[in-house]
């Protein structure tokens, strides 16, 4: 009987379990480090880190100091896929900072919701995330910024008081 031959395999399939797979996660770390300098000493430094997640998850510190000039940079990023927030402060000639903040397919009423939901994930999906690069946050409470170039050393600048040299 064709009928309940097709009967059966119908009950086969409805019993049949198949497991999710749960996506692998992974995440990328790159650090790039570029000093110039003489006899005197380093004269110009930029130092950039970047952590990616699988899931689209983005964090980047970029910092940059010229002695020859007297001007600095610190930019942090944070991105999920194709929407992001940038924040750059820039020391200049006449010691003056500069706060500029770059959204990236944002509006400005998005922020707080995107700032929220790039947190929440990236304190599961980014580890260390938190002490490495939430630096302006912490700046901002205690009006210093802190580097930290992967080594024991630990760079605290004041942030009304920073100069070039400070830096590097």
């Amino acid at each position: 009987m064709p009928g309940v031959k097709k009967d059966t395999k119908f009950r086969e399939d409805l019993n049949r379990v198949e497991r999710a797979k749960s996506p692998t996660r992974t995440v990328s770390h790159s650090f790039k480090k570029v000093t110039y300098g003489g006899i005197n000493g380093a004269y110009y430094t930029a130092t950039t880190t970047r952590k990616s997640g699988s899931d689209g998850l983005v964090i980047e510190d970029s910092k940059e100091a010229d002695k020859t000039t007297g001007q600095a940079a610190h930019r942090v990023s944070k991105g999920i896929h194709d929407k992001g927030h940038s924040v750059t402060r820039k020391l200049g000639t006449d010691g003056k900072v500069d706060t500029i903040q770059t959204l990236h397919n944002l509006n400005e009423d998005e922020l707080a919701g995107f700032e929220q939901e790039w947190e929440g994930n990236a304190d599961s999906r980014i580890p260390g995330w938190n002490d490495e690069f939430n630096l302006f946050e912490r700046a901002g409470k205690h009006q210093s910024i802190c580097y930290s170039f992967h080594l024991p050393i630990i760079l605290c600048v004041h942030l009304d008081t920073v100069t070039v040299e400070d830096l590097i």
